[in-house]
């Protein structure tokens, strides 16, 4: 793994433990404030991660990136269904067919996350 990502996941994993400890006193203004900006950081980051597995798949043969949408497709479907399954048993009163963020969010880092790291190089 390179120096920059091992930096920027010991970033992140500090970054992500102080919310809670902050989280426990949430009446300071200070909290409020970190939080709206952490979040901010997150919503930043996927987008550079997003940008990144799309510029990085246009360097792979078209084969593979059928495949990988065919996986992407699968997983989707499939962590869908299992969702939507452990919802109608756990919590039926807030049973809902449009709660689909979390199974996209991981086909896609399934189906696309090498391409992140993968080098610029053919």
């Amino acid at each position: 793994m390179k120096k920059v990502s091992v930096i920027s996941l010991i970033v992140l994993i500090v970054l992500m433990t102080i919310p809670l400890i902050i989280y426990e006193n949430l009446n300071v203004e200070f909290s409020f404030y970190f939080i709206v900006g952490f979040i901010i950081l997150l919503l930043f980051s996927f987008l550079y991660f997003v940008i990144l597995m799309f510029i990085n798949s246009r360097r792979i043969s078209k084969k593979e990136l059928v495949e990988r949408a065919i996986k992407f497709i699968f997983l989707f479907i499939l962590f869908s269904v299992v969702s939507y399954f452990l919802n109608s048993i756990f919590k039926p009163e807030d049973l809902s067919v449009y709660n689909f963020g979390i199974p996209l969010g991981l086909a896609l880092g399934l189906s696309f996350f090498d391409l992140i790291y993968r080098n610029n190089e053919k």
